[in-house]
């Protein structure tokens, strides 16, 4: 496997009543292929930086209790080359406007959108 030319900047949208599988998942699979590729060549730069982007700067409540807390808010999340938006219950974050614009956005501007189960 060749180092990457740069490292590539995922963003994965965390929100209150967010299913913790569907953001741990790709969360474990992105960091872990970083991890991976430095054993291989450790003076290259990762493949991917990840953060856990919500609206705001505060803890979100996973299902079940679980509560994360994000590394980004929507006004300081880096430029994304990655986008992924978890499932849970989606309810209320389908109907924040803040939330649609920064999602319509980010993928707008990504090169990569996926979305896991509801984040459909």
């Amino acid at each position: 496997m060749s180092p990457p030319a740069r490292t590539l900047q995922v963003a994965i949208l965390a929100f209150d009543e967010v299913e913790a599988l569907d953001l741990a998942g790709p969360y474990e699979v992105f960091t872990t292929a970083s991890r991976m590729q430095l054993r291989e060549t450790p003076d290259a730069p990762p493949p991917f930086a990840v953060h856990c982007v919500a609206h705001e700067h505060r803890p979100v409540r996973a299902r079940a209790g679980m509560v994360l807390l994000p590394t980004h808010s929507f006004a300081d999340a880096p430029a994304t080359d990655v986008l992924v938006v978890p499932g849970g219950v989606v309810d209320a974050v389908m109907v924040c406007p803040d939330t649609r614009h920064w999602v319509r956005q980010t993928a707008g501007g990504a090169m990569m959108t996926a979305s896991v189960c509801t984040g459909a």
